[in-house]
């Protein structure tokens, strides 16, 4: 959602040029919309935003230019009060919110050598020029498929948690709980029933374990366990780090709303032969182990790469047994800290 643009002065075609006629504007378009979904009868719709500057969202003031502390920006968030209006004027009465972290076209990434990981050693094969994106906790790497994508650095390495590079130019969690905050609270003064915030889309814990620190963040230890978005001290010795899924279900709580709405979705395996499944090595169907990754994630669990035959995956998917060395580095690994499922 532009809402960088949502007034009634931006041409809607800029950004929705199919699904808007030509001299409408985008909150005009979308209000239309709104009327139309409602009479088909649905009853909740689900949007996606950018953190720092993707498809015409920019929350922060100076995103991108790398120098914080950043400062919300107001007219962004009156356009998000804006939007949560239009919505409950439609009839329509519930919202899933969805941020996107990086990828949105116009998001902010620079490049630069690889900083240092938690760990202080860095994961084989991380490349000499990484990418980061202002909103990603971690380093990236060029995905060498020409459509200018960059993935987690660690991939199928089950350490990549501890040895991924940190983000230099990281926009910091609190930041990212401040934008939260605000829109939960907008969602409220509209009243609007926030029936899920789905914090980051598509988790594949398996192939790139360090997306586990958009759960809990050792590396950027700027903000985390103890800091004033949650009142929980820590306790004496306990390592200070970024525990993103308590301080959001704290957002939502302060607001009225179930804490226990909070999740990160995921995808499904897909064999390579048509109505092929098997058993994992969390005992369910392996075309579902991005779910179930996500789950352990959750709940402190093990994630990576599942140990499989010496002869592979078969059938293209993650069978319970053993995978070479050269694949997944060491056993799986254990989340250190758990959560309540989501409710």
């Amino acid at each position: 959602m532009p809402l960088d643009h949502y007034d009634f002065n931006t041409p809607a075609y800029y950004y929705f040029p199919t699904s808007c006629p030509g001299g409408v504007t985008v909150r005009a378009c979308i209000q239309q919309q709104l009327l139309r979904l409602r009479s088909q009868h649905v009853s909740g719709v689900r949007f996606q935003f950018a953190f720092c500057g993707g498809a015409g969202s920019t929350p922060l003031v100076g995103c991108g230019q790398y120098s914080p502390p950043f400062v919300l920006n107001q007219t962004w968030m009156n356009n998000v009060s804006a939007f949560f209006t239009d919505i409950k004027q439609s009839g329509i009465s519930n919202v899933i919110i969805t941020p996107a972290h990086a990828g949105f076209g116009g998001d902010w990434l620079t490049s630069g050598p690889p900083a240092a990981s938690p760990s202080g050693y860095p994961c084989a094969r991380t490349p000499s020029t990484v990418y980061y994106w202002a909103a990603n906790p971690f380093a990236t790497t060029a995905s060498g498929d020409g459509k200018n994508l960059t993935y987690p650095i660690g991939q199928n390495d089950n350490n990549a948690f501890n040895c991924a590079p940190k983000n230099p130019h990281f926009i910091g969690w609190q930041n990212m709980y401040i934008i939260i905050d605000r829109m939960i609270a907008a969602a409220a003064s509209a009243n609007l029933n926030i029936t899920e915030l789905d914090y980051e889309q598509e988790l594949v814990l398996h192939n790139f374990p360090a997306e586990l620190r958009f759960m809990i963040d050792t590396a950027q230890a700027d903000t985390g366990y103890g800091d004033k978005s949650y009142p929980l001290p820590p306790p004496a010795g306990t390592q200070v780090y970024s525990d993103t899924y308590l301080a959001l279900r704290y957002n939502r709580s302060t607001h009225g709303y179930d804490p226990g709405k909070l999740n990160y979705s995921a995808g499904i395996e897909h064999p390579n032969v048509v109505g092929v499944n098997c058993t994992s090595a969390y005992t369910d169907y392996a075309r579902l182990i991005e779910v179930d990754e996500v789950i352990a994630g959750i709940a402190g669990g093990k994630i990576g790469t599942p140990m499989l035959p010496p002869e592979g995956a078969p059938y293209g998917l993650y069978c319970t047994g053993s995978i070479t060395p050269q694949m997944a580095a060491g056993p799986m690994f254990q989340v250190p800290v758990g959560h309540s499922s989501p409710s």
